[in-house]
């Protein structure tokens, strides 16, 4: 069954917030631009939600604490505000879709696309096993992967800025940069108890700066 939510423009702030649906439907948000702050927040009984190509905007908490496991963020977003899963303790595999510029399409009609991952974005996921980003990804906010149960990543080489405390209290594992950074952010692998191995694979990266308790209480 195929629940499809269509509201000419937008769903505003708090509209689903606390839903006690146990319907096992699949939800699709459909002909709609804008999901406003904590939609679905705390909707815990929701399993299943499409996001269509028509949206560009996602408020802050828009899904934290849903009972989602699986979620892909269209190609089409431009804005996502803060702490987006926020909780979401069942979440684990999110996809950012990469854009694709469509055939005989000027360069101003191409998708944009979402360039940074805002702080909180995964903070307390802590089933959380995956997270593709898009290539247009380049900055990671402070925060975004903090006491999440996140073990193995690689973040991309179109990433060049990743903020502070983005790892801390998390259960990664092994992290490898590709894009060889030249600063480990403040507190960035803070309380990371189960962190084995850093690597850098790009051979040309020069390590000109660890800020202050990058690597604090993690493993000698």
């Amino acid at each position: 069954q195929t629940v499809t939510i269509n509201n000419n423009g937008m769903i505003g702030q708090q509209a689903f917030e606390s839903c006690s649906t146990k319907n096992p439907a699949t939800y699709v948000i459909s002909n709609i631009g804008l999901i406003g702050e904590s939609a679905f927040a705390n909707c815990t009984a929701m399993k299943n939600l499409t996001v269509n190509s028509s949206v560009t905007t996602i408020g802050q908490y828009a899904f934290s604490k849903t009972g989602f496991t699986t979620f892909k963020v269209p190609a089409t977003v431009t804005s996502l505000g803060a702490s987006i899963f926020r909780d979401s303790v069942l979440l684990e595999t999110v996809v950012f879709e990469e854009p694709v510029k469509e055939e005989g399409a000027t360069e101003e009609e191409t998708i944009v696309g979402l360039n940074n991952l805002p702080a909180y974005s995964f903070y307390g996921c802590t089933a959380l096993k995956n997270v593709t980003l898009s290539s247009t990804m380049v900055t990671i906010n402070n925060y975004a992967f903090a006491f999440s149960g996140l073990t193995e990543w690689t973040i991309p080489a179109t990433v060049t800025k990743v903020g502070q405390y983005v790892f801390s209290g998390s259960a990664i594992k092994n992290i490898t940069f590709t894009n060889g950074y030249a600063t480990y952010s403040t507190y960035m692998f803070q309380n990371c108890t189960a962190l084995q191995t850093v690597t850098i694979t790009n051979e040309n990266s020069k390590l000109t700066k660890i800020d202050g308790n990058a690597f604090q209480n993690c493993p000698e």
